[in-house]
């Protein structure tokens, strides 16, 4: 905080500098220059000038000795990329409000209504947004300049056509990431393609093309300048209203074009949407590690989507695939059709780490998912994620779902390998681990498929318990929706559950179906009294809706499965531990659970750090 000597010293400082100043003006501006002449005038301009001049040294001197500016060029550097990423450049548009003719009556007088305003021309504005920082001074505008990285990246509809030429020069030599929307109403993209993508210098510097809502021509004009692209990596085509129902699911390469395309050396990501080559194409490489098929929700009656035999040989050709993503690929086939697919089954490469699928529920799209999934074995340490997108007439939906998830978890066909199972109403979880130590990322597998759409009242929790192998399941999660559909009393679901006899660790989110707790201490099996779970070491209890505690329905489940711990305990089958999520603290009376080891956790709504701590807690004493 400054003192009072301070305070008289800056206005000391500041009366000395106005007392100097005041003295020079004097000096070059003389009180009568009013009565001066005209040549007069002229060197008094000249004055003004220099002013300006010795003004801006004067600020530069001043940034100089600012801390923002007496950074490092290089760390400078580094925070205009970062502002970059969160500040870019934006087009608005308006239109020119243009004043109405007065109206005026047959008397010649005027209406008494003011006059109003009419729409005129559409005008679009562009404003800078991070590039403003080479306007801030210039110590900032020569690093910005110096920096071509900072101009590599270079998003067209948000920038005028006319900045292009600049914008290319600072970036030069280096490669530039070039996205064009033509779906902006600017034209800007369109501009910026007319301009300067016709330029073959511009060519050989692309390291990543992204187009979205490309016209099918430009699509066609585009894709016969890639083998002029020597460095080009990720490469992205989306075809205007390519999602549209009433278009055809996809648009191919002409084969005159395809004829024209050599094998890339350096491209790795690719993305057709609404677009797409042949799969035999030179062009889908072995170099490509990033791979995105998208078709639009058509029904395939134009016939021409690529069935699941082109597409296990395409995968099986591609050595490096790390990623996959497909939606409404491969073809939808009925149980009626024909086609039969190959026998051989495709092995991802070790490096593969996530398979996305979208499925729209039309013509056979489960048993399509089905096939594909059956043909294919992923590598440990990969991601599997899954979307169905149902149909409300599409009935069962139930057995249908659980077949795509049966396939699903065979598609990695790891026996004896500890995995975990969260069943919910829309979607069902699944982790595959290999090794006790949880902490590498290689060691686990993760499985997630939901559901959107169709019946709300049909639960696909009994049909996947059903269907799915349980062995070897180690850790089981219920949401109450699906503990209402597979503990129903006497239902003939409660047997596969007692089948599953390597579970160790039990989720429950509270509050829960006190039939389900009955069964974990008393349940009776070919006469034979035999707890649910007979192996369990640990159970969770979880909050199921933020926010909420559940009264008294939780006070009598937490009641209930003190009950049924004790009895299990009585007949040789004790739990060691209980996992309590710590919003549950006040209403969890601990005396009930006097000989078990209780711990807190916090777990928001990650259910997967409660299985995964739960685990480790019991590796160390597994049987």
């Amino acid at each position: 905080m400054a003192t009072i000597s301070d305070m008289d010293e800056s206005i000391t400082r500041g009366d000395s500098a106005r007392n100097a100043w005041s003295t020079f003006i004097a000096s070059r501006f003389p009180a009568d220059a009013a009565s001066g002449s005209a040549s007069h005038a002229s060197e008094l301009q000249v004055e003004l000038e220099l002013l300006s001049e010795y003004a801006a040294r004067a600020k530069q001197s001043y940034n100089a000795r600012v801390q923002a500016c007496r950074l490092p060029a290089e760390l400078l550097g580094t925070v205009f990329m970062l502002l970059r990423d969160i500040w870019p450049p934006t087009a608005s548009r308006s239109y020119a409000v243009l004043p109405q003719e007065s109206v005026t009556d047959s008397e010649g007088e005027s209406d008494e209504e003011e006059d109003e305003t009419a729409c005129g021309e559409l005008v679009w504005s562009y404003s800078t947004g991070w590039m403003s920082v080479t306007s801030v001074c210039s110590i900032w505008r020569k690093v910005a300049i110096s920096h071509p990285t900072l101009w590599c990246e270079i998003h067209c509809a948000s920038m005028h056509p006319e900045a292009g030429a600049v914008i290319l020069a600072r970036s030069a030599p280096l490669p530039v990431c070039i996205t064009l929307d033509f779906g902006d109403k600017s034209g800007s993209s369109l501009a910026w393609t007319r301009k300067y993508m016709r330029d073959k210098n511009i060519y050989k510097r692309i390291r990543r093309l992204v187009m979205r809502n490309i016209p099918r021509d430009t699509f066609i004009t585009l894709m016969t300048t890639l083998q002029d692209m020597p460095l080009l990596e990720e490469l992205s085509f989306s075809i205007r209203h390519w999602h549209g129902y009433q278009h055809q699911s996809i648009e191919y390469v002409p084969e005159y074009v395809e004829d024209g395309l050599a094998t890339p050396n350096n491209l790795s990501r690719v993305t057709f949407k609404g677009c797409l080559l042949s799969l035999t194409s030179p062009f889908l490489s072995r170099s490509i590690t990033h791979l995105t098929l998208m078709s639009g929700f058509s029904s395939n009656s134009d016939g021409v989507l690529p069935n699941a035999n082109a597409m296990l040989n395409l995968i099986s050709s591609l050595t490096n695939l790390q990623e996959l993503r497909l939606q409404g690929i491969p073809a939808y086939r009925s149980s009626e059709d024909a086609h039969v697919l190959s026998d051989s089954v495709c092995h991802l490469p070790p490096c593969f780490r996530l398979l996305e699928l979208f499925v729209y529920w039309y013509n056979g799209s489960d048993a399509t998912a089905v096939d594909f999934l059956s043909r294919i074995v992923l590598p440990l340490g990969s991601h599997f994620r899954m979307e169905v997108s149902q149909d409300g007439d599409v009935l069962p939906q139930g057995p249908l779902f659980a077949r795509i998830v049966c396939a699903a978890r065979k598609a990695y066909g790891y026996e004896g390998l500890p995995w975990s199972l969260n069943l919910d109403f829309w979607s069902v979880r699944m982790t595959i681990n290999d090794i006790p130590d949880l902490e590498e990322e290689s060691g686990q597998s993760s499985i997630f498929i939901k559901r959107v759409g169709g019946d709300s009242k049909g639960n696909v929790a009994e049909h996947i318990v059903k269907q799915l192998s349980l062995a070897d399941l180690t850790t089981i999660r219920f949401s109450p929706t699906s503990v209402r559909a597979l503990f129903v009393k006497d239902s003939p679901y409660n047997i596969q559950l007692h089948d599953a006899c390597s579970i160790r660790n039990l989720v429950l989110w509270l509050p829960t179906d006190l039939h389900l707790i009955g069964l974990l201490g008393h349940a009776l099996v070919d006469g034979v009294v035999t707890p649910l779970f007979p192996r369990m070491q640990s159970i969770a209890l979880q909050q199921y809706f933020k926010g909420s505690s559940g009264g008294s329905n939780v006070d009598n489940a937490v009641s209930a499965l003190a009950a049924a711990l004790t009895a299990r305990r009585k007949i040789g089958f004790p739990v060691r531990k209980l996992f309590i999520d710590k919003r549950y603290k006040r209403e969890v009376a601990l005396s009930l659970f006097a000989n078990m080891s209780i711990e807190f956790i916090d777990v928001e709504n990650d259910q997967d750090n409660m299985s995964l701590y739960m685990t480790a807690e019991l590796l160390s004493s597994d049987d």
